[in-house]
């Protein structure tokens, strides 16, 4: 009797003791998940604060070298004016001249600091949301498989939608249309940024279909047809240039820039049917500033004015749009450019 309570009392023993040992295997194993989930979050906020270091040191050196570089045919230059060893003020043909380590503005990418990639694009080269007639925003629309008829009711509803009353315009759209729909009315002001434009009614189908269509167009007075600068798709005339004749000028300017309007009808080889008083070879005042991870992830776009009225900076930073490559055209698939080292080492 004895020998069988004493085996009973054995084996309870056990038992208790392996489901001690079970319970404390189980216990460590949930910690060190727990540590191992804590060390991932851990090393992805690092990752993350570092990134955002990263942007904010390239934006500081962007700023700060737009606002004391001046600019040239090619871009943005990189060492100061005066001390450049090629530069003399006497005997210089063209203040303009490209000193060969510009920053380009037209949209391409560098890869810089911290794993980030820049693309700078001169504003005023893009399609102006606000400019007297809006043609080239209509060119663009109809660029995009857009009828001249629905370009035109978009326009109207984006008049409609910045000017500074409540009458409709013919095929336009006021306060009661919009509350009629259950959005938000009209501001009657310019748009503050490129994005607003989702807010504009008709204009959120067209903008999901053709996301791209936001890298075209900018809040600020623009419209210039600078070669040096406008988009690829700008370049071509938004499908209206000859393909052969938009390759050329597209090769042409990778390397070299245009100093005078002969140069494109020399690079072309037709005559400039345009307006010459719409082109403007040098960059504006407006920046397009975009930056992101190598890697994907987040970016910004940045809208900058140089010099404005201010008394605070050199500079002004008019809107900041968030998103990550996932939404947005950060890089594309039909990019001529690789992503090359900026021509200082600033950014490097």
């Amino acid at each position: 009797m004895t020998l069988s309570t004493d085996r009973q009392q054995s084996g309870f023993v056990l038992v208790a003791v392996i489901w001690v040992l079970a319970s404390i295997a189980l216990l460590a194993g949930f910690i060190a998940t727990q540590l191992e989930t804590l060390q991932n979050q851990s090393f992805a906020m690092e990752q993350e604060l570092q990134g955002d270091l990263d942007r904010l040191t390239v934006e500081s050196t962007i700023k700060y070298l737009a606002a004391t570089r001046a600019t040239s045919f090619a871009g943005l230059r990189t060492a100061p004016f005066e001390q450049e060893q090629s530069f003399d003020f006497a005997n210089s043909g063209n203040f303009f001249e490209p000193s060969g380590s510009d920053i380009r503005l037209d949209g391409r990418p560098y890869k810089v600091s911290g794993n980030q990639v820049i693309r700078l694009q001169d504003a005023g080269s893009l399609v102006s949301l606000r400019s007297d007639s809006l043609e080239r925003l209509r060119r663009l629309l109809v660029h995009y498989a857009l009828t001249r008829a629905e370009a035109d009711r978009l326009i109207s509803n984006l008049l409609d939608y910045t000017d500074r009353d409540d009458s409709p315009r013919l095929n336009g759209a006021e306060r009661f249309e919009y509350e009629k729909l259950g959005m938000l009315p009209p501001t009657n002001r310019y748009l503050v940024n490129p994005r607003q434009l989702y807010n504009v009614l008709g204009w959120q189908a067209v903008l999901d279909k053709h996301p791209q269509l936001l890298e075209e167009v900018t809040i600020y007075v623009g419209d210039n047809e600078n070669f040096n600068t406008m988009t690829p798709l700008g370049l071509s005339d938004f499908g209206e240039r000859d393909r052969s004749e938009w390759q050329r000028l597209a090769e042409y300017r990778r390397a070299a820039s245009f100093a005078r309007l002969s140069d494109v009808t020399r690079i072309t080889g037709n005559f400039y049917a345009g307006d010459p008083l719409a082109v403007s070879l040098v960059p504006s005042r407006y920046l397009h500033l975009q930056i992101g991870d190598v890697e994907g992830g987040k970016h910004e776009l940045i809208g900058i004015t140089l010099t404005p009225n201010s008394n605070l900076a050199p500079w002004e930073v008019d809107f900041r749009l968030a998103r990550n490559n996932a939404s947005g055209k950060f890089k594309d698939k039909d990019e001529p450019l690789a992503a090359t080292v900026a021509p200082t080492p600033l950014l490097n």
